[in-house]
């Protein structure tokens, strides 16, 4: 998870949510400490079931690095 999924929030600097999917393990630990960030170790297929459970009903953008 790196510069490119935080940079939106980062240039930005509004309030906002981002959720970011890895299925790396390695990444996790690597993410920016940031209050706004929520890590899934998953594959971004899962993206439904994963917003589910975080109780987020809608979204305003999907970045997906493929």
């Amino acid at each position: 998870m790196g510069s490119m999924s935080t940079a939106p929030m980062v240039v930005v600097d509004m309030p906002g949510r981002l959720i970011g999917f890895d299925r790396d393990s390695d990444a996790i630990p690597n993410a920016l400490a940031d209050d706004r960030l929520t890590m899934v170790q998953q594959d971004f297929r899962f993206i439904k079931k994963q917003l589910q459970l975080l109780e987020i009903h809608e979204v305003d953008g999907i970045l997906a690095d493929l």
